[in-house]
């Protein structure tokens, strides 16, 4: 017992000893516990050398503090936690502490660093007398220099005084404005931190440009000779294109070129035929001659050229010259696909009558020896063919030798001038000539198209030599041929059995082959598969038309390609002669003039026309088909072998129906309209159908869109679009006479609900009843009413034929009311017409 009483004594002792120990190991664990952490976890700091000091908060005693920065281009930091900002950006600052008990533990916080900016300065405005000048409509996007240089400030852009309704500020980031009416106003630009209003107000950092707005105006700035035969025309504004290019590319009447006597009184060389083209932007007019200017003329511009903008150009003259005495130069050599038919592109149009080749000679690095059939080849002036606008020659070098293939030959030509009989000084010209055989990859169909009435087109990246087959999805096969204008295009003639087939085919291309093929590329093994649309195209094409009395040429001008039944014959008319005689039932004869350069184009030789007055001339329906055999409509046309001739609007070249909205039709037209007239209800008619409206979306140079609104489409339908009577803008066209394309219209009415329905059968569907058939989804909720009370009964919709069956998830109380109500509708009719639904109810009788 007295054991057991001295072992409980000093196990007391032991403890009453050991309490200290154990309350300081207590008092370390607090303190390890407590979390250290920074005072700011975000700082930011605006300007260099700008510096925050770092603390950290419940520091545990005896603790390594480390600082480090993850980016010291940003922002550095002491050894005591002092941030210095060093440029703009992000950094990290970390603190890495340890403990006392080895355990670590990292802080972070994130330094933002700005840079203020200290100047502003708008660099690009043009001032004239004090302001930066602009056209009304006219856009221009302002550029400025902030300083620093490493300024994380921007610009932001507003108005600072004057008329604020003479400009439209476009993007306040960018300096992008367009000027709206005449009048002065100031144009601020303000150095912030972010591009707002609210920051711009309390910033100092500013730049400020007086604009002065003008009145739209119209003149040529400039008419210059660029070549022999070639004018550039300047314009200050955009020009409508109809106003100063024929339909067929000619110079208009608008703009003369008239030769005159120098002050020797030797008389300018006639230009022959004018074309011309103008640039995308419509300020640059190039007037090329089929023969060369030399000597001076006149060219003078009309105020019926008008600009983009309606306005009327003032009318402009000018004396310029042109004496060629710059000889021709060879600008280089482009190879075909083939790499085998060489073209050498010359600085202007060359006469090369008396060419020859003096000098063949291998360049160095190539082997030394060469077949006597690739110097013949090389030597014969004959195998060099003059381009139709004299700029370039080709060779066929697949006539040399092919042991020579790839060397390369310096090649010396003698006797080439230029139009106007300047040779260069050596009175020669060097090229290098050679085959490119190297390898390359096959080439991929882009494209494939029902062109014609029997045929296909595909349309591939690079030149092909073989042009392989088509299978359609019938299982039938089409050999295709290698188009002889365009070598890029394969034409695939359909068979007797496959003209009939319409709707959406799936058809593969596969096997073509192109020039220097890898032997490892199997594209065109593989095949590539296409969804090509067999509807037939059902308009007819039509035309407009423009007469020479001088030549008795008759040009019509289709709305596509075309071609001719028969290349001459006659056409039935009458004529009022000069002495207004009546002449009936006389016989006009015309023959076709072989001009293959756009098959869009027909001109006709006219014969038999030996009296002078007016002829009315009758083109029979199908004078001419197009490439789906569609017949030209017949129409009269006047001609007058003392005045000249007509032009009419070409009809549109696209007619659609909106998919997203079936009561919307889409002519798209190449030219500009007469709004009144395009805008005009009654110069379009489709049967069965009631048009709303026509409205003008798009009218400019590019062309014009006329959007049609139609009420009701009972049944999807091919119709007939008719038009008449739409004019050409400012009278560049005569109204349309007789366009009519056929286009499938589709239902455009909505779905009608009809009724709902119990199934007294199965107890536990509600059937909601249309009139026509229907697809897409439904979810409703279904409440059922009975007495006092109502409760929710869980339901999930399927669609089914003109149905939609709402299936409950119990069966309702006998007799209650089932009132349902519309969650989301995406029912739609078999066109894509949305189905209307409200809320409706149903009685649960069985």
């Amino acid at each position: 017992m007295k054991k057991t009483i001295g072992r409980k004594v000093v196990l007391i002792l032991v403890m009453v000893l050991s309490l200290p120990f154990f309350l300081n190991q207590n008092l370390a664990i607090t303190s390890a516990a407590t979390t250290p952490s920074f005072n700011k976890t975000k700082v930011s700091l605006a300007g260099k050398g700008k510096t925050y000091q770092l603390t950290v908060k419940d520091q545990v005693a005896k603790s390594t503090y480390k600082w480090s920065t993850s980016n010291a281009k940003v922002a550095k930091v002491s050894s005591k936690g002092l941030v210095t900002a060093v440029d703009k950006g992000t950094a990290k600052i970390k603190c890495k502490i340890t403990y006392p008990n080895k355990k670590t533990k990292t802080l972070t916080c994130t330094v933002t660093v700005t840079i203020p900016s200290e100047q502003i300065k708008i660099a690009n405005a043009v001032e004239v007398n004090g302001a930066h000048k602009l056209t009304v409509g006219q856009s221009f996007d302002f550029q400025c220099e902030i300083l620093p240089a490493n300024t994380s400030d921007v610009a932001y852009w507003s108005i600072g005084g004057g008329d604020e309704s003479c400009i439209r500020i476009d993007d306040a980031n960018e300096g992008k404005v367009t000027a709206l009416k005449e009048g002065k106003v100031i144009l601020l630009a303000t150095g912030v931190k972010k591009a707002t209003a609210a920051n711009a107000a309390t910033s100092y950092v500013r730049d400020a440009i007086i604009i002065e707005v003008t009145g739209q105006t119209a003149t040529v700035r400039s008419a210059e000779f660029t070549g022999s035969t070639e004018i550039k025309v300047v314009f200050d504004s955009p020009v409508n294109r109809d106003t100063v290019i024929t339909s067929n590319n000619k110079l208009s009447d608008n703009i003369t070129i008239l030769m005159k006597k120098d002050s020797k009184g030797v008389m300018a060389s006639d230009p022959g035929a004018l074309t011309a083209s103008l640039s995308a932007d419509g300020q640059t007019l190039t007037i090329t001659s089929t023969n060369r200017f030399n000597g001076q003329y006149g060219i003078t511009f009309s105020n019926k050229i008008i600009t983009t903008a309606g306005v009327a150009l003032q009318e402009y003259t000018k004396l310029i010259t042109y004496t060629d005495n710059v000889p021709p130069t060879i600008l280089g050599v482009d190879m075909d696909d083939s790499g085998m038919v060489a073209t050498i592109r010359f600085s202007e149009a060359v006469d090369i009558t008396n060419l020859q080749v003096p000098s063949v000679t291998l360049v160095q690095g190539s082997t030394s020896t060469t077949d006597p059939v690739t110097m013949n080849t090389l030597q014969n002036k004959y195998n060099y063919i003059l381009s139709q606008d004299k700029k370039s020659m080709t060779i066929d070098l697949s006539k040399i030798s092919s042991l020579d293939y790839g060397k390369k030959y310096s090649v010396t030509f003698a006797g080439i001038k230029d139009l106007a009989g300047n040779a260069p000084a050596s009175y020669t010209l060097t090229t290098v000539l050679y085959t490119d055989t190297s390898v390359k990859s096959q080439a991929v169909p882009i494209s494939l198209i029902r062109s014609g009435h029997k045929t296909l087109t595909a349309t591939f990246t690079r030149s092909i030599s073989y042009g392989g087959i088509a299978i359609l999805d019938n299982g039938s096969v089409l050999t295709g041929t290698v188009d002889s204008t365009n070598n890029r295009k394969v034409i695939y003639t359909l068979n007797d059995s496959d003209v009939t087939l319409s709707g959406t085919r799936v058809v593969t291309l596969s096997n073509w082959d192109s020039y220097n093929v890898n032997p490892n590329d199997n594209t065109a093994a593989n095949g590539r598969k296409f969804n090509v649309d067999f509807t037939i195209e059902k308009t007819s094409p039509v035309f407009g038309y423009e007469y020479d009395p001088a030549t008795n040429i008759l040009t019509l001008n289709f709305n596509e390609d075309v071609k001719l039944l028969a290349s001459s014959g006659v056409f039935s008319s009458s004529i009022k002669t000069a002495t207004d005689d009546i002449i009936n039932a006389t016989n006009v004869t015309y023959t076709r003039i072989a001009d293959l350069n756009d098959p869009r184009v027909v001109k006709l030789q006219l014969g038999n026309m030996n009296l002078a007055g007016s002829y009315t001339i009758t083109i029979d329906q199908g004078f001419a088909v197009d490439n789906f055999d569609n017949p030209s409509l017949a129409r009269t046309i006047q001609l007058s072998n003392t005045n000249g001739g007509s032009k009419e609007l070409p009809g549109p070249y696209s007619v659609t129906q909106s998919q997203s909205n079936l009561s919307q039709i889409y002519l798209e037209f190449a030219n500009k309209l007469d709004l009144a007239s395009a805008q005009n209800v009654a110069n379009y008619t489709i049967p069965g159908v009631n048009i709303v409206s026509a409205q003008v979306t798009k009218n400019s140079t590019d062309g014009a869109t006329v959007v049609l609104t139609v009420g009701d489409i009972d049944v999807t339908v091919e119709r007939p679009i008719k038009i008449s009577g739409v004019l050409g803008y400012n009278g560049s066209y005569s109204a349309i006479s007789g366009f009519e394309k056929v286009i499938p219209l589709k239902d455009n009415k909505k779905p009608t609900f009809i009724s709902s329905t119990f199934d007294t059968a199965s107890r536990n569907v509600i059937r909601l009843n249309f009139n026509e058939q229907i697809q897409g989804s439904l979810k409703v909720k279904v409440t059922q009413v009975s007495g006092g009370s109502s409760i929710e009964i869980p339901n999930n919709v399927t669609v089914s034929g003109s149905c939609a069956s709402v299936n409950l998830d119990f069966t309702p109380e006998k007799g209650s009311f089932l009132r349902i109500e519309v969650v989301t509708n995406n029912l739609t009719d078999m066109n894509g017409n949305a189905a209307v639904l409200s809320t409706t109810g149903v009685v649960a009788n069985y």
